[in-house]
Parts: C-alpha cells; sequence; structure tokens
C-alpha cells in the first residue's frame, strides 16, 4: 500500500477542519446517552453506530485523505466490515486519517479496548495480549488520551441470553432513563443482595425472555450481591443458568449476569408487582371460574416449578482438611478431595418471592402468570442422613413462614420448603374466600407472643419444648372457618385438607414432596376444569364429609 498516500505527516483535528468528519464527531456527540451510574461514561448503541458510520460517510471522509481511489474502496469498505467503531473514535479524536496505521497492526473493533499501564501519564497504548500500540506512537499523549476515553463510548455490551460478562469499570451499563411514570422505582436493599431497576437500551441485549411491548427497552431488575466471594456467585450463577432454560413459565428466567466494580449482578425481567401486592390490589376477588381457574393453575404451576428445583443436583470438588497427629509428636494436614453432590432447595418461600408478570414469553392468559424467584445463593446444601439437609443455623429465612425445625434443632431439608408453601396456599385460599383483608387478618388472629424474643409473632406454629412444637390451634381454628364459610366449595376443601393434612405438618417427614404436590394439584386442576360444580358450588357444610378422593 502506498503509506504516503494513508499517513499524512499531519491529520487535522476535529477542531480546525470543516465538512463531513466534523458533522459526524459532531453527530457522535449529539447520539452519546449516559449511564445510571453517573460519573461521565457514556455509551453509543451499536444501532447507532452502525447507521452513522456508513460506506458513504466512510468514503466522504476519507476522500479527503485518501486520493488513490482503489485505496479508499478498499479502506471504506475494510471499514465498514470491522473497524466502524475504531473509525468513529479516530474521528472524534481527529485522526481518522491514520485509520490503515491501525489496520497494518490488525487492530480492528475486536482489538477494542485498548489497554494503558497504570500510573502511566503518557497514555501509552497496548493491545489485550500485551503488544504496544505503534500507530499512536508519534500522536501526542493528549491525542492518545483522548482515544483511551472515547473508545468506551463503542464499547457497551450487548447482552445475550445466559452470558456472563466481565465489565471494566471504565465500561458504560447500556441504560436508557426509566420513564416519568417509573420515577417510583427506588433500589430495594436486602441482607444478601439489593436489586435496582434498569431499562436497557433495546439494541444493547438480546434476549429471548423478556416482552418490550413498546420498544422502548426492556425494563429489568439487576440484583447484586453484597458479598464478592466468587464461589457463592457461580454457585446461584449455575442453579439459575440450569433451571432458565427449561421453559417452565412458573420459574423466574434469568437473563445475563455481569461482574463490575468488583460487585456481581444478576438481571431479571421486571415483574409488575408479587403475590401480596396482587391481592392488594384486589381486595375482593369474584369467584367465579376464571378467579379460581387462574389461581389453581398458578398454585400448581409453582408447585412443579418447586419439584423443578427439589430435582436440581450440583456436583462439586470439595477439599477436606484432616489433622494427622504423628509418632514424634508433630502435627501434619492432609488435603483429601472429594466430589459432593448439592440438592436444590428454596428456602425462602413467601408472597413477595412469587412474582406476577402481565405479560411473559409463552403467556396468553390475560390475568398473566406467577413466577417463583429468589431461588438460588446458598440454597445448594449436601447429604446429612437423609436428601438435602443442612442445620438450621445455615439456613436464612423468613420467620412468618419457617418451619418448626428451624427452631427445635432440626435439620432442614427440601421438607423445609414445603411448610413454606402450605403457608402461602392457606393464605391463596384465604384470599380467594374472604378477600385480601382478611389475609392480614389472618396473621393478627393467630399472633402469639413468643416466650424467646417477647414479641408477637405471626407464625404458624408454637414451640412446645426444646425439640417439640405444635400447629398453633388458631391456624386449624381458621381453617376451620374457611370451610364453614359460605364461598367455600368442594375444591376450597380439598384444598385446604391437603394444606393442613400434607404440608404444614409439623414432622418434615410427614409432609409430601414437592413432586407428588404437582401432581395432586394437577389432578385437583383437572377436576375443576371440568367440573363447575366441583370448583365453584358453595358446600360450606361439607367439611366432615369431603376428604380429597
Amino acid at each position: 500500500m502506498d503509506g504516503a498516500s494513508l499517513s499524512p505527516p499531519r491529520s487535522p483535528g476535529v477542531s480546525d477542519t470543516n465538512g463531513p468528519a466534523k458533522d459526524l464527531a459532531e453527530q457522535l456527540r449529539n447520539a452519546r446517552i449516559e449511564d445510571i451510574g453517573g460519573n461521565f461514561h457514556f455509551y453509543i448503541s451499536r444501532q447507532t453506530t452502525h447507521e452513522l458510520i456508513n460506506k458513504s460517510t466512510v468514503t466522504d471522509i476519507l476522500a479527503q485523505h485518501i486520493k488513490d481511489q482503489k485505496v479508499l474502496q478498499r479502506t471504506a469498505r475494510k471499514t465498514c466490515r470491522r473497524g466502524k467503531a475504531l473509525f468513529a473514535i479516530l474521528v472524534l479524536v481527529g485522526k481518522e486519517a491514520e485509520i490503515e496505521l491501525f489496520f497494518k497492526e490488525n487492530i480492528l473493533d475486536d482489538q477494542l479496548p485498548l489497554r494503558r499501564r497504570d500510573q502511566d501519564n503518557e497514555f501509552n497504548l497496548w493491545t489485550e495480549d500485551g503488544k504496544p500500540v505503534t500507530a499512536t506512537g508519534h500522536w501526542k499523549s493528549k491525542h492518545r488520551e483522548k482515544l483511551y476515553s472515547f473508545q468506551w463510548w463503542f464499547l457497551a455490551t450487548v447482552f445475550e441470553d445466559l452470558r456472563h460478562y466481565e465489565l471494566s469499570n471504565n465500561a458504560s451499563l447500556p441504560t436508557v432513563p426509566l420513564l416519568p411514570e417509573e420515577s417510583h422505582l427506588v433500589p430495594l436493599s436486602g441482607g444478601f443482595s439489593d436489586v435496582f431497576f434498569v431499562r436497557f437500551h433495546p439494541a444493547q441485549m438480546e434476549w429471548s425472555e423478556v416482552v418490550d411491548l413498546d420498544s422502548k427497552g426492556p425494563l429489568c431488575a439487576v440484583k447484586r450481591l453484597h458479598q464478592s466471594d466468587q464461589d457463592e456467585f457461580e454457585r446461584e450463577q449455575q442453579i439459575l443458568f440450569r433451571l432458565t432454560p427449561k421453559k417452565d413459565r412458573h420459574l423466574i428466567k434469568l437473563l445475563s449476569t455481569f461482574r463490575k466494580d468488583g460487585k456481581w449482578h444478576l438481571i431479571f425481567p421486571f415483574a409488575d408487582s408479587n403475590l401480596r401486592a396482587y391481592w392488594d390490589c384486589r381486595p375482593i376477588p369474584d369467584f367465579d371460574r376464571d378467579t379460581v381457574l387462574w389461581s389453581l393453575t398458578q398454585m400448581t404451576g409453582i408447585a412443579g416449578a418447586l419439584a423443578r428445583i427439589h430435582k436440581l443436583t450440583i456436583t462439586i470438588n470439595v477439599t477436606d482438611h484432616d489433622q494427622v497427629d504423628s509418632p514424634n509428636g508433630t502435627t501434619t494436614r492432609n488435603n483429601k478431595k472429594r466430589y459432593e453432590t448439592l440438592y436444590g432447595r428454596h428456602g425462602d418461600i413467601k408472597p413477595e418471592n412469587f412474582l406476577w408478570f402481565q405479560h411473559a414469553i409463552g403467556v396468553t392468559d390475560p390475568r398473566g402468570v406467577l413466577q417463583l424467584a429468589d431461588f438460588g445463593l446458598g440454597r445448594l446444601h449436601g447429604q446429612h442422613n437423609s436428601r438435602g439437609q443442612t442445620p438450621t443455623n445455615d439456613v436464612p429465612c423468613s420467620p412468618t413462614y419457617e418451619p418448626p425445625e428451624y427452631r427445635i434443632g432440626k435439620y432442614v431439608s427440601q421438607a423445609y420448603d414445603m411448610w413454606s408453601f402450605g403457608c402461602v396456599l392457606l393464605e391463596f385460599v384465604t384470599w380467594l374466600v374472604l378477600g385480601a383483608e382478611e389475609v392480614y387478618n389472618f396473621a393478627d388472629y393467630r399472633g402469639e407472643l413468643s416466650p424467646r424474643t417477647g414479641i408477637n409473632d405471626d407464625n404458624f406454629y408454637t414451640i412446645t419444648s426444646d425439640t417439640t412444637a405444635m400447629v398453633r390451634t388458631k391456624v386449624l381454628d381458621w381453617v376451620n372457618q374457611l370451610h364453614r364459610h359460605k364461598r367455600s366449595s368442594r375444591l376450597m376443601h380439598d384444598l385446604l385438607n391437603l394444606i393442613t393434612e400434607h404440608l404444614i405438618v409439623v414432622e418434615p417427614s410427614a409432609r409430601i414432596e414437592s413432586k407428588k404436590l404437582y401432581q395432586e394439584l394437577n389432578r385437583v386442576l383437572n377436576k375443576a376444569t371440568k367440573n363447575d360444580d366441583y370448583a365453584l358450588t358453595p358446600m360450606p357444610t361439607c367439611h366432615d364429609q369431603c376428604a380429597m378422593k
């Protein structure tokens, strides 16, 4: 190639040139978007880059510097195929005439970002594999600094399904401002993570599990873990990566994960509300076919999702450190490697973790769908006497829905989830029969002063000794009131019997397994779908006669 035609001794900066390069630089500056983190981090979407950096514009700009038509056309084609971002960066710096110097070093868009070494105020640049960028060697340091800064505008991640990304602290998260009606979405903080809400630029994602009805970019919930422990993050990530592709519409879908500023992040679709808020917004539900069958369908679907979590097993490498005393009185440590199988358990079932989506991929019901969320972190457990048990002091929980074994020193297993699910199902039936206010009244009704804490709690059980517990009498009284209510159909009686006989049971081994619960609820759902009389006709005196058949 004719180097003289490609690399003139002086390349005019944007500030002192007129014409297409200056126009393009202005367009690029106007197109930049500041990400939600502030700190003057900007990005330009890939769609905008592709639109602005087209063959006509590139050719017009390079024609100011390259007179050989063959070289001009070849350089323009290569730029539009593999160097659009690089060309845009050079235009912003005022060095677009030197793009062929970068091509000679095989530096194209896929080689970005270029690196600088810490504390190097001269901003000498290096490729990812450690080679110096000689194309900028004759530049003033201020121009190298500009290139280093401008390149991040074009390096916003394009998120794809179930991919993990290591994001530079200099990179922007490709978000767009929330809509005015979304200003109430403030970050939420919990014991293990916090959650903030963002809209991602529609051109910066290729997720198949989001519904973006208005093309303003999908609204998402980003969960940021407080701990920086890589093993814990990878454990949760592995669970979610394993469960998300199963196309279970009642399990929350993980979209992508990333690490930025030393923190691990998980991206999920934004939910319109949770189950408790759903109840509150419908204080007196219609006891009709649509409402009852939708509710039962959600109960059944969540049971199936829980069964899928319980079926999950992951094998990990574990190193045991055994101390061995030798005859001479010294102690040595033997490191023994072994494999351990971990079993899935949700561990925090409550209405707030049943998320409601008005619209979701694969869901046609206008009432939307409930999805089970917030499973994964720290809830895979090893073998101890029976499948998936762990000591209670290793278990985070929500006190209202915790089972009695949490307080009486027994090991916690997958049966933990079944008690909690039974409590939520009882509240679900309460909402259907009595309405949302009675869900809160039920909590007050069963409340007792805890001798352990001195606080009035709303557990579903009472501790009777250090090793024993019982279902609270007022919980059973409440169930009897529901049986007697004028709305209660045979379906309601069957659900209440299932809850009290197979879920809210003190002995963990007596609780029904999640797979069998799903099968039983599915049987009841099929019966209710075919028989309106069974599902809807009041039979308030049926309690003593209607055992599940």
